[in-house]
Protein backbone atom coordinates (compact mmCIF):
# COMPACT_ATOMS: atom_id res chain seq x y z
CA UNK A 1 0.00 0.00 0.00
CA UNK A 2 1.48 3.33 -1.11
CA UNK A 3 0.76 5.96 1.56
CA UNK A 4 1.63 9.65 1.65
CA UNK A 5 4.39 9.98 4.28
CA UNK A 6 3.90 11.54 7.68
CA UNK A 7 7.25 13.30 7.68
CA UNK A 8 6.60 16.08 10.19
CA UNK A 9 6.61 15.72 13.99
CA UNK A 10 3.11 17.19 14.14
CA UNK A 11 1.42 15.79 11.02
CA UNK A 12 1.40 15.41 7.24
CA UNK A 13 1.15 19.08 6.25
CA UNK A 14 1.87 22.67 7.23
CA UNK A 15 -0.36 25.72 7.12
CA UNK A 16 -1.48 27.29 4.89
CA UNK A 17 -3.30 24.43 3.16
CA UNK A 18 -5.56 24.94 0.17
CA UNK A 19 -8.39 22.41 -0.20
CA UNK A 20 -11.02 22.53 -2.93
CA UNK A 21 -14.01 20.34 -3.69
CA UNK A 22 -14.48 20.09 -7.44
CA UNK A 23 -18.18 19.59 -8.22
CA UNK A 24 -19.40 19.15 -11.79
CA UNK A 25 -22.88 19.33 -13.27
CA UNK A 26 -24.07 17.81 -16.55
CA UNK A 27 -26.64 19.56 -18.71
CA UNK A 28 -28.62 17.93 -21.52
CA UNK A 29 -31.04 19.56 -23.96
CA UNK A 30 -33.84 17.36 -25.31
CA UNK A 31 -35.11 17.62 -28.92
CA UNK A 32 -38.13 19.45 -27.53
CA UNK A 33 -35.95 22.14 -25.96
CA UNK A 34 -36.23 21.02 -22.34
CA UNK A 35 -33.06 21.45 -20.27
CA UNK A 36 -32.11 18.73 -17.80
CA UNK A 37 -29.35 19.41 -15.27
CA UNK A 38 -27.95 17.04 -12.68
CA UNK A 39 -24.84 16.70 -10.56
CA UNK A 40 -22.23 14.42 -12.05
CA UNK A 41 -20.86 11.60 -9.89
CA UNK A 42 -17.28 12.48 -10.87
CA UNK A 43 -16.65 14.89 -7.98
CA UNK A 44 -13.11 15.37 -6.75
CA UNK A 45 -11.01 17.03 -4.05
CA UNK A 46 -7.74 18.83 -4.64
CA UNK A 47 -5.09 20.05 -2.18
CA UNK A 48 -2.16 22.44 -2.41
CA UNK A 49 0.44 21.71 0.28
CA UNK A 50 3.12 24.30 1.03
CA UNK A 51 6.16 23.16 3.01
CA UNK A 52 8.94 25.36 4.42
CA UNK A 53 11.70 24.91 6.99
CA UNK A 54 12.03 21.22 6.15
CA UNK A 55 15.08 19.36 7.37
CA UNK A 56 17.06 17.51 4.73
CA UNK A 57 15.68 14.09 5.70
CA UNK A 58 12.10 15.42 5.49
CA UNK A 59 12.68 16.94 2.05
CA UNK A 60 14.33 13.73 0.85
CA UNK A 61 11.37 11.66 2.14
CA UNK A 62 8.89 13.77 0.16
CA UNK A 63 11.04 13.68 -2.96
CA UNK A 64 11.51 9.91 -2.67
CA UNK A 65 7.77 9.42 -2.33
CA UNK A 66 7.13 11.56 -5.42
CA UNK A 67 9.56 9.39 -7.38
CA UNK A 68 8.01 6.15 -6.04
CA UNK A 69 4.60 7.35 -7.17
CA UNK A 70 6.11 8.26 -10.56
CA UNK A 71 4.55 11.72 -10.42
CA UNK A 72 0.98 11.58 -11.71
CA UNK A 73 1.16 7.88 -12.59
CA UNK A 74 0.35 6.01 -9.39
CA UNK A 75 -2.38 6.68 -6.86
CA UNK A 76 -1.83 6.47 -3.11
CA UNK A 77 -3.59 6.79 0.25
CA UNK A 78 -3.73 10.34 1.63
CA UNK A 79 -4.98 11.27 5.08
CA UNK A 80 -6.69 14.64 4.72
CA UNK A 81 -5.36 16.98 7.44
CA UNK A 82 -8.55 19.06 7.17
CA UNK A 83 -11.03 16.24 7.81
CA UNK A 84 -12.12 13.72 10.42
CA UNK A 85 -10.66 10.28 9.67
CA UNK A 86 -13.67 8.62 11.31
CA UNK A 87 -16.94 8.05 9.44
CA UNK A 88 -20.39 8.80 10.87
CA UNK A 89 -19.06 10.77 13.83
CA UNK A 90 -22.61 11.72 14.82
CA UNK A 91 -24.29 8.34 14.42
CA UNK A 92 -22.77 5.65 16.60
CA UNK A 93 -25.48 3.21 15.46
CA UNK A 94 -23.99 2.95 11.95
CA UNK A 95 -22.35 -0.35 11.00
CA UNK A 96 -18.88 1.26 10.82
CA UNK A 97 -18.99 1.39 14.63
CA UNK A 98 -18.26 -1.94 16.31
CA UNK A 99 -19.90 -2.21 19.72
CA UNK A 100 -20.29 -5.00 22.25
CA UNK A 101 -23.72 -6.56 21.81
CA UNK A 102 -24.95 -5.62 25.28
CA UNK A 103 -24.03 -1.94 25.01
CA UNK A 104 -27.05 0.34 24.87
CA UNK A 105 -26.51 3.31 22.54
CA UNK A 106 -29.09 6.09 22.90
CA UNK A 107 -29.08 9.09 20.50
CA UNK A 108 -30.59 12.55 20.92
CA UNK A 109 -28.65 13.59 24.04
CA UNK A 110 -27.85 17.28 24.56
CA UNK A 111 -24.26 18.12 23.60
CA UNK A 112 -21.78 20.90 24.52
CA UNK A 113 -22.57 22.81 21.32
CA UNK A 114 -26.19 23.39 22.26
CA UNK A 115 -27.79 20.75 20.05
CA UNK A 116 -28.85 17.12 20.61
CA UNK A 117 -26.18 15.17 18.75
CA UNK A 118 -24.56 13.35 21.67
CA UNK A 119 -25.08 9.70 22.60
CA UNK A 120 -25.54 7.96 25.92
CA UNK A 121 -23.71 4.62 26.10
CA UNK A 122 -24.76 2.28 28.91
CA UNK A 123 -22.94 -0.91 29.85
CA UNK A 124 -25.22 -3.26 31.86
CA UNK A 125 -22.58 -5.99 32.01
CA UNK A 126 -20.41 -6.96 34.95
CA UNK A 127 -17.35 -6.60 32.68
CA UNK A 128 -16.01 -3.69 30.65
CA UNK A 129 -17.34 -3.28 27.09
CA UNK A 130 -16.02 -1.42 24.06
CA UNK A 131 -17.22 0.64 21.11
CA UNK A 132 -14.74 1.40 18.31
CA UNK A 133 -14.17 2.15 14.64
CA UNK A 134 -11.43 0.87 12.33
CA UNK A 135 -9.91 3.03 9.60
CA UNK A 136 -7.89 1.78 6.62
CA UNK A 137 -4.71 3.71 7.31
CA UNK A 138 -1.18 2.92 8.54
CA UNK A 139 -1.10 1.92 12.19
CA UNK A 140 2.41 3.36 12.51
CA UNK A 141 1.22 6.95 11.98
CA UNK A 142 0.91 9.38 14.86
CA UNK A 143 -2.82 9.99 15.44
CA UNK A 144 -4.78 12.32 17.69
CA UNK A 145 -7.99 10.74 19.01
CA UNK A 146 -10.42 13.14 20.68
CA UNK A 147 -14.05 13.34 21.84
CA UNK A 148 -16.24 15.09 24.40
CA UNK A 149 -17.51 13.03 27.33
CA UNK A 150 -19.30 13.31 30.66
CA UNK A 151 -21.02 11.12 33.24
CA UNK A 152 -23.60 11.88 35.93
CA UNK A 153 -21.52 9.87 38.41
CA UNK A 154 -17.71 9.99 38.70
CA UNK A 155 -16.50 7.44 36.16
CA UNK A 156 -13.21 6.41 34.59
CA UNK A 157 -13.26 5.28 30.98
CA UNK A 158 -10.43 3.92 28.85
CA UNK A 159 -9.65 5.12 25.34
CA UNK A 160 -7.60 2.84 23.14
CA UNK A 161 -5.78 2.65 19.83
CA UNK A 162 -5.30 -0.86 18.48
CA UNK A 163 -3.80 -2.69 15.50
CA UNK A 164 -3.41 -6.45 15.44
CA UNK A 165 -1.71 -7.41 18.73
CA UNK A 166 -0.52 -3.86 19.47
CA UNK A 167 -2.53 -1.54 21.69
CA UNK A 168 -2.12 1.71 23.59
CA UNK A 169 -4.55 2.58 26.41
CA UNK A 170 -5.15 5.71 28.49
CA UNK A 171 -7.56 6.35 31.38
CA UNK A 172 -9.81 9.41 31.52
CA UNK A 173 -11.87 10.50 34.51
CA UNK A 174 -15.33 11.94 33.85
CA UNK A 175 -17.62 14.26 35.80
CA UNK A 176 -21.11 15.75 35.10
CA UNK A 177 -19.45 18.53 33.05
CA UNK A 178 -18.49 18.05 29.42
CA UNK A 179 -14.75 17.55 28.92
CA UNK A 180 -12.80 17.08 25.70
CA UNK A 181 -10.61 13.99 26.01
CA UNK A 182 -7.48 14.08 23.84
CA UNK A 183 -4.92 11.36 23.26
CA UNK A 184 -2.05 11.43 20.72
CA UNK A 185 -0.19 8.16 20.16
CA UNK A 186 1.41 5.90 17.60
CA UNK A 187 1.74 2.13 17.46
CA UNK A 188 4.79 0.03 16.68
CA UNK A 189 2.95 -1.86 13.97
CA UNK A 190 3.13 -2.27 10.20
CA UNK A 191 -0.61 -3.00 9.91
CA UNK A 192 -2.64 -1.20 7.23
CA UNK A 193 -5.59 -0.55 9.54
CA UNK A 194 -6.02 0.81 13.05
CA UNK A 195 -8.94 0.99 15.50
CA UNK A 196 -9.92 3.77 17.90
CA UNK A 197 -12.45 3.40 20.65
CA UNK A 198 -13.72 3.76 24.19
CA UNK A 199 -14.08 1.13 26.91
CA UNK A 200 -17.02 1.60 29.28
CA UNK A 201 -16.58 0.20 32.81
CA UNK A 202 -18.97 -2.44 34.24
CA UNK A 203 -22.36 -0.89 34.99
CA UNK A 204 -21.17 2.47 33.63
CA UNK A 205 -23.14 5.05 31.66
CA UNK A 206 -21.37 7.85 29.79
CA UNK A 207 -22.36 10.47 27.24
CA UNK A 208 -20.13 10.94 24.19
CA UNK A 209 -19.99 13.57 21.48
CA UNK A 210 -17.79 14.47 18.49
CA UNK A 211 -15.38 11.53 18.17
CA UNK A 212 -12.52 12.56 15.90
CA UNK A 213 -9.24 11.15 14.61
CA UNK A 214 -6.59 13.25 12.87
CA UNK A 215 -3.07 12.48 11.55
CA UNK A 216 -1.36 15.00 13.82
CA UNK A 217 -0.22 15.61 17.39
CA UNK A 218 -3.06 17.87 18.62
CA UNK A 219 -6.80 18.18 17.86
CA UNK A 220 -8.49 20.66 15.57
CA UNK A 221 -11.96 22.07 16.20
CA UNK A 222 -14.57 19.35 15.75
CA UNK A 223 -15.13 18.27 12.13
CA UNK A 224 -18.37 16.26 11.71
CA UNK A 225 -18.40 13.41 9.21
CA UNK A 226 -20.96 11.17 7.54
CA UNK A 227 -20.39 8.38 5.00
CA UNK A 228 -17.07 9.85 3.85
CA UNK A 229 -14.01 10.45 5.97
CA UNK A 230 -10.59 12.03 5.60
CA UNK A 231 -9.07 8.68 4.57
CA UNK A 232 -8.73 9.15 0.80
CA UNK A 233 -7.68 5.83 -0.77
CA UNK A 234 -7.09 7.05 -4.34
CA UNK A 235 -5.13 10.30 -4.57
CA UNK A 236 -2.40 11.22 -7.05
CA UNK A 237 0.02 14.07 -7.64
CA UNK A 238 -1.38 16.77 -9.92
CA UNK A 239 2.02 17.84 -11.22
CA UNK A 240 4.72 16.42 -13.47
CA UNK A 241 7.72 17.78 -11.58
CA UNK A 242 8.63 18.45 -7.97
CA UNK A 243 10.95 21.31 -7.08
CA UNK A 244 12.76 21.43 -3.74
CA UNK A 245 14.40 24.75 -2.89
CA UNK A 246 17.26 25.19 -0.39
CA UNK A 247 16.41 28.34 1.61
CA UNK A 248 19.15 28.05 4.20
CA UNK A 249 21.40 25.50 5.85
CA UNK A 250 19.27 22.38 6.42
CA UNK A 251 16.12 24.35 5.55
CA UNK A 252 14.15 23.41 2.44
CA UNK A 253 10.78 24.26 0.92
CA UNK A 254 8.51 22.74 -1.71
CA UNK A 255 4.96 22.88 -3.05
CA UNK A 256 2.82 19.82 -3.81
CA UNK A 257 -0.49 19.56 -5.66
CA UNK A 258 -2.72 16.54 -5.03
CA UNK A 259 -6.09 15.48 -6.44
CA UNK A 260 -8.34 12.48 -5.90
CA UNK A 261 -7.80 9.96 -8.67
CA UNK A 262 -11.46 9.04 -9.05
CA UNK A 263 -15.00 9.90 -7.99
CA UNK A 264 -15.58 10.43 -4.28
Amino acid sequence: MLVFPQILPAGVAQFPIERRELLRTVTAVTPGGAIITRMDDDNRISWVLEYSGLHLDEAVALESFFLNAAGRLQSFVFLDPLANLLRWSEDLTQSVWSAATALQVTPGISDPQGSSRAFRITNPLATAARISQTIDAPASYLYCFSFYARSTAPTTIRLFQQAQARETIANAGLSPSWRRIVRAARLDSDANSVSFGVEIPPGGAVELFAPQVEPQIAPSPYLPSKQNSGVCPKVRFDQDEMTVRADNFNSYSTRLQLVTAGAL
